[in-house]
């Protein structure tokens, strides 16, 4: 691979501002690129859903995709006591899925995937709008069944789709509109060019063939000057089209990758008495944890494992530096406190997908093109970046440890050595491994 290497270039002939031109995907800034709009709508729909179940009194269970994954899905699944004998239990079974897609061009950015499982009977449809109304529907219908839900009905008119079964190329059907910006200009200067080529062509075909005052020989020159004012105007067109230059828009990225982790390192130690005042211990660990750069992310997510005999919640401190994550873990046990990191590289980033459209502007053809999320293979930088965050971090994890031994007078013999992964397999282990259905 070639290296670049910087030209200090002076002072006097450094112009007013610095154009970056690396090949590097827009980001939107904190919060604001649609797929984090997709993640607030993700997390009101998930709210609502627990407010309906609360009103009807039921502990059903409501879980979120986490974050990294695309798209956003909101799963609640319920299983309603049906009957009881000495063998066994009866239950009905329904689980509702939402999965919120984004579609940067579309007048409704936002596409809504509804698959709605009531005692082994799937309905399935997707809309860029799910009203409250059609929400508290879909899970009364999870719940009682009766009428199938609005959001599964056809949204065109019956008397339009009558219509469309017998008049050929009529489609009546609703559609989420291309945002103007993307529409394709079909009037453009080459357009215009052939059109009036076309028409001139048409014009002098029709008045050879319709004067009857031509002989032979003027009507074979009118046809024939029809045909080179036709091919002309194409050719003309074709050149100007050609020589547009062509520019590619992609949406903006949001801040936060996608994400597929691969464990590199993880340590863990249980610390004695910590379980005591556990929340201030916990608080001490996190914000000691988070006392990096501006270069590193944090945030505290919530992750929901099932367990033999129900689920299990457990919350942990998720640091991010470039595609490496720490994730840091701080649970009660009795009087102790486990605390632990693992240290992961991310396989996932986001990409270029498909051209969507094109179009005309200012003279430059624009083709706008998807985002969508792609398969990232960790190098060596990154492999740093994870041992800088891993090391810094535990660094000031233990410190903060020992202060707090130290503070209660207690005498702990704590093992604070890392245990190492293999870093080649680190870097090799998921070359093989296919984007999963959800974008994780």
């Amino acid at each position: 691979m070639a290296i670049s290497i910087p030209i200090t270039v002076e002072p006097e002939h450094i112009g007013p501002a610095t154009i970056d031109a690396r090949p590097i995907l827009p980001l939107a800034g904190a919060g604001q690129s649609l797929w984090d709009s997709a993640e607030k709508a993700r997390d009101d729909v998930a709210e609502k859903i627990d407010a309906f179940f609360r009103r009807r009194r039921i502990n059903a269970r409501v879980q979120i995709s986490q974050p990294g994954v695309y798209p956003s899905e909101v799963d609640a699944e319920c299983w309603i006591p049906a009957g009881e004998s000495r063998v066994v239990t009866k239950v009905a079974r329904s689980a509702l899925s939402i999965k919120i897609s984004v579609d940067p061009y579309r007048k409704n950015p936002m596409r809504y995937d509804v698959v709605l499982d009531r005692h082994g009977r799937v309905q399935a449809a997707s809309y860029w709008k799910l009203h409250d109304t059609e929400l508290d529907e879909l899970l009364a219908y999870l719940l009682d069944g009766g009428r199938t839900p609005q959001f599964f009905r056809s949204r065109t008119p019956f008397i339009f789709r009558l219509i469309a079964a017998f008049v050929p190329f009529l489609d009546p059907a609703e559609k989420n509109q291309l945002i103007p910006e993307v529409r394709s200009s079909w009037l453009t200067l080459p357009s215009a060019i052939f059109l009036g080529g076309l028409a001139v062509a048409i014009l002098l075909f029709a008045n050879a063939a319709s004067d009857q005052s031509f002989d032979g020989s003027s009507r074979g020159l009118s046809v024939l000057l029809s045909v080179v004012v036709l091919i002309g105007s194409g050719i003309v067109s074709y050149v100007i089209s050609n020589r547009r230059p062509v520019l590619q828009a992609v949406p903006k990225q949001p801040v936060r990758c996608p994400r597929r982790e691969r464990l590199i390192d993880t340590w863990h130690v249980s610390v004695p008495d910590a379980g005591d005042d556990f929340d201030a211990f916990k608080q001490r660990i996190y914000a000691v944890a988070r006392a990096t750069d501006q270069g590193v992310q944090g945030s505290v997510e919530v992750h929901e494992n099932p367990t033999p005999r129900g689920f299990e919640s457990r919350e942990r401190l998720v640091l991010t530096m470039g595609q490496a994550t720490l994730h840091v873990h701080v649970q009660r046990f009795g009087r102790d406190a486990f605390v632990g990191w693992d240290s992961h590289l991310n396989w996932r980033r986001w990409a270029e997908g498909e051209i969507e459209s094109r179009t005309v502007v200012d003279r430059s053809a624009v083709e706008y093109r998807a985002l969508k999320v792609g398969i990232h293979v960790p190098t060596e930088f990154d492999l740093m970046e994870a041992n800088v965050l891993s090391e810094t971090t535990h660094l000031r994890i233990v410190n903060e440890i020992k202060s707090f031994l130290k503070e209660r007078e207690i005498e702990a013999d704590l093992d604070f050595r890392i245990i190492r992964g293999d870093r080649a397999k680190a870097l090799d282990s998921g070359k093989n491994a296919q984007p999963a259905a959800n974008g994780a």
